[in-house]
């Protein structure tokens, strides 16, 4: 389920980075808010937010997945600011620190100026196919990606639902409110201690 946190954030992080000054710029717009639930062998929410475009990004993780009849609860904070990623779990007493990999992937695409193009690019580097249908989530019209393991819903390269199957156990996230430019509170980026 470690994998599952982490492909949610990346998921989560897609687009393009566009600067002169060679910051990453992921979004279309400024700031932005998105709340998930989990549905299939797993329940509790996922709130993503980001800021200045996405140089900013922070997820709040609250979930349990039922495993083997086990119920396993997992809660996080994970902070992103510019190319580092802070990973905090609540059964863990120190913060992993590590390069956030969708800038690492910038780092030899900064010619790609558009979150779209570059969601395209990262998602075939990374062994997905598009597939030639939509789904509506949020009023919003989704393109799905399908790789091996997981299928992705996105939405002008933001992540409107995520599916993931490992090992006969398949969790979905499915985003269940779309904000941007919303007003964020000024703590939200803190770096988890």
């Amino acid at each position: 389920m470690k994998r599952f946190v982490l492909i949610a954030f990346l998921a989560i992080s897609f687009s393009a980075m566009v600067s002169a000054d060679s910051v990453m710029k992921q979004y279309y717009h400024k700031t932005g808010k998105i709340i998930y639930k989990f549905s299939g062998k797993a329940t509790g929410t996922y709130e993503y937010y980001w800021g200045d475009f996405g140089a900013k990004k922070a997820a709040k993780m609250d979930m349990y997945v039922k495993v083997l009849g086990f119920n396993k609860k997992m809660k996080l904070t994970q902070i992103s600011i510019k190319e580092k990623q802070y990973t905090k779990r609540a059964c863990k007493d120190e913060v992993n620190i590590e390069d956030h990999p969708q800038y690492v992937f910038w780092k030899t695409h900064q010619s790609i100026s558009d979150p779209r193009e570059f969601l395209v690019a990262y998602m075939k580097e990374n062994g997905f196919k598009k597939l030639n249908k939509q789904e509506t989530i949020c009023g919003l019209k989704c393109s799905i990606w399908e790789g091996k393991n997981e299928t992705y819903w996105t939405h002008n390269a933001m992540l409107m639902k995520l599916k993931r199957r490992k090992m006969g156990v398949t969790v979905t996230m499915t985003a269940t409110s779309y904000k941007t430019n919303v007003s964020l509170p000024a703590n939200i980026f803190n770096i988890p201690k």
